[in-house]
């Protein structure tokens, strides 16, 4: 079915204060799929794609005034733990502009005392502890295995 800009316009203002509602319970009232209400945010210029926020924090508030602080919490926890990849295609399918999900990340994290970056270093550093110890257990395996055969040899003798 076809919408109008100003049926479009209705349903996207009961995002919006004072009415703060959840994306999936207008899609349901509505009769309406909840991935066209993240593309008619898109088109109003309430979402963003892959580009950069450029007014800054109005594009956060705008942005945010979209969903509600939990379904804010939700993506945050959503991409938390995702990597790059996954991230981008996390926010292209929720029609959701990185940058703002970045910063929704950032003020997560800042609350709760910790820094996005610092978080970032740590995972990085837990990697390569992780790559570092499965080399030594890998190279302890080959020298106990040669072991056992040097063992054998000296057997024979």
């Amino acid at each position: 079915m076809a919408y109008s800009r100003d049926q479009k316009e209705h349903i996207i203002q009961q995002l919006l204060p004072p009415y703060n509602r959840k994306i999936a319970e207008v899609a349901i009232e509505e009769g309406v799929s909840v991935t066209s209400i993240y593309q008619w945010r898109r088109e109003f210029g309430l979402a963003g794609g892959r580009g950069k926020a450029s007014e800054g924090e109005d594009e956060l508030a705008r942005a945010s005034a979209f969903l509600t602080q939990e379904e804010i919490f939700d993506v945050v926890l959503d991409t938390a733990r995702l990597g790059e990849a996954a991230f981008y295609a996390y926010c292209e399918e929720q029609a959701l502009d990185p940058t703002i999900v970045r910063q929704w990340q950032e003020n997560c994290f800042l609350a709760n005392g910790h820094s996005l970056p610092l978080l970032a270093l740590e995972r990085q550093e837990r990697r390569r502890l992780l790559r570092i110890n499965k080399r030594q257990a890998r190279e302890l395996s080959e020298m106990a295995q040669r072991i056992a055969e040097l063992e054998a040899k000296l057997e024979q003798f």
